[in-house]
């Protein structure tokens, strides 16, 4: 994602994450790649809501069975948690769900997570003792007369590490994570758009289809567009290995590398009998969170990949630019210069709008407040803030207003948190018609603070409601038009969304012409 000057709501950027993955896995397993510049004060507490950031020992709380060996891996190399942590650590951890998460948690609840976690600690090091803690209170110096308890059957940072685990159990929220060193750069690396050498692809684990690694869409631009990789295709191989019970972090980490360097994946597509071998050469991948294109009819289309700090200012070049005729009509997704100029020139002024959040997981909040406040009257709220204390805090628009043009907002399940944001502000506020598939779901806040060792705590602080009230929460939103359609189908031949979004602006434009 990217980021300009955030607006500061409260003391401290804000950024929604969307997407939970043990409520859905598909969802939980989508890697976006993406990359930018901007600027990130590391002493910031940031809010947040996205796709795929629960970290690598974390990230299957809620769905791993008692059975599942989490700590074996990190037992045999201790160099794989990117981290020491200590008793502070443990402390800090633990002050902040007291005090920040929005769920009024009792140190009971707590302690339970944190013994079932230590008897997965224990049976994986394979200690034959079963620990006790039914007489431990939970205070600061808990985790020491924990260590000195158990240290020397078990090393104290892994006795630490099922610690903090066992706190997360405890809370029952699959969006509360600590976000190791690597998860946590992963994140802000996005979000900020940092560049990095890759192919240029969103990949997932597709629960429909044995969970094989799979790619969303390919990012328009990038080497895997251009080498002919479609959205839908099946990576079977990487370099020749089979990516059987691949994990998203081990794709990651084989098809990035240095730009100029190669990696070759082997494809099965739908409708071919045979492998497809694809040698692709990594590039810089540096996206920006806003492309746009004219359509037919002088119809503009924007689409949104995430909510970061330049979207607001992006969004507002693609606008400026398509209405001011700049943009060759049809073109394939051009996308603003990093100076804000267009790509390309020759068509005539839009008379409508669509913009497309599908497939867009979140991002920061005050990135949505940003975009929502260019379609909306100004003072209107954009959504409500419910906080532990059941206090409702309205968000509002800010005095920006600039597309009071006809709008489609395309939705699907992969619209997430400030997706949703921005969803529920156009339709709340009879802004624009809804189209496509019901949203995910995600209607709570996280808060990161930055912890020791270049890691972070993600906790849940609040809930947000739309500006009518409406309960986003595992609910989702429900277009004003239900359009189904695969998420892997969408900006290709058969998307029917983008299809019947035309077709409905195309319409309104003639009954406003029959009226004149």
């Amino acid at each position: 994602m990217k980021r300009i000057i955030p607006i500061v709501f409260f003391t401290f950027l804000v950024l929604l994450i969307g997407l939970s993955y043990t409520l859905n896995p598909t969802v939980r397993n989508i890697l976006q790649e993406r990359a930018g510049s901007a600027v990130y004060f590391p002493w910031d507490p940031l809010e947040w809501d996205t796709l795929r950031d629960m970290p690598l020992g974390y990230r299957s709380l809620g769905e791993e069975s008692d059975s599942t060996p989490v700590y074996k891996p990190y037992l045999k190399d201790p160099s794989k948690l990117g981290f020491t942590p200590d008793n502070a650590y443990f402390n800090t951890v633990l002050s902040h769900i007291k005090e920040n998460s929005v769920k009024n948690i009792t140190d009971t609840e707590l302690m339970l997570g944190i013994e079932k976690e230590l008897k997965k600690l224990f049976k994986d090091a394979d200690v034959k003792e079963e620990p006790s803690i039914a007489d431990e209170k939970l205070d600061r110096q808990f985790m020491e007369r924990l260590r000195k308890k158990y240290e020397s059957k078990v090393p104290g940072e892994f006795l630490i590490f099922a610690g903090i685990r066992g706190l997360l159990r405890g809370l029952h929220d699959p969006y509360t994570a600590v976000l190791q060193p690597k998860d946590y750069n992963m994140l802000l690396e996005r979000l900020q758009q940092k560049s990095f050498g890759g192919i240029g692809v969103y990949i997932e684990l597709d629960a429909e289809n044995d969970k094989k690694l799979t790619i969303i869409e390919p990012i328009e631009g990038t080497p895997a567009a251009k080498a002919g990789i479609h959205g839908g295709d099946v990576i079977e191989k990487i370099q020749n290995e089979s990516t059987k019970d691949i994990t998203i972090d081990m794709a990651v980490a084989k098809l990035r590398g240095e730009k100029g360097s190669k990696v070759k994946l082997s494809i099965g597509r739908k409708g071919v009998d045979h492998l497809l071998d694809f040698n692709v050469e990594r590039d810089n991948i540096n996206v920006p969170s806003v492309s746009y294109k004219v359509l037919e009819g002088n119809v503009g289309y924007v689409r949104i990949r995430m909510f970061g700090t330049g979207t607001e200012q992006e969004l507002i070049d693609a606008i400026t630019a398509m209405k001011g005729g700049i943009v060759q009509p049809e073109s394939p997704a051009i996308t603003g210069s990093p100076d804000g100029s267009s790509t390309a020139r020759g068509s005539n002024p839009i008379t409508s709008l669509i913009v497309d959040l599908r497939n867009n997981g979140g991002g920061y909040l005050n990135a949505a407040v940003d975009v929502s406040s260019l379609f909306i009257t100004p003072d209107k709220t954009v959504f409500k803030r419910l906080d532990k204390k059941g206090v409702i805090t309205d968000f509002k628009a800010k005095k920006t207003m600039m597309a009071e043009l006809p709008m489609v907002l395309l939705v699907n399940r992969f619209s997430a948190s400030s997706s949703e944001i921005v969803a529920g502000a156009i339709k709340d506020n009879r802004a624009g018609t809804l189209i496509g598939d019901r949203t995910f779901g995600k209607g709570s806040v996280q808060q990161i603070y930055p912890l020791e060792h270049k890691s972070a705590l993600k906790l849940t602080v609040s809930y947000f409601l739309t500006p009518k009230g409406r309960i986003i929460n595992r609910k989702g939103l429900k277009p004003d038009i239900m359009v189904p359609m695969k998420a892997n189908l969408v900006g290709r031949q058969k998307d029917v969304q983008l299809r019947q979004a035309i077709e409905f602006l195309k319409k309104n434009q003639e009954i406003h012409d029959a009226a004149r």
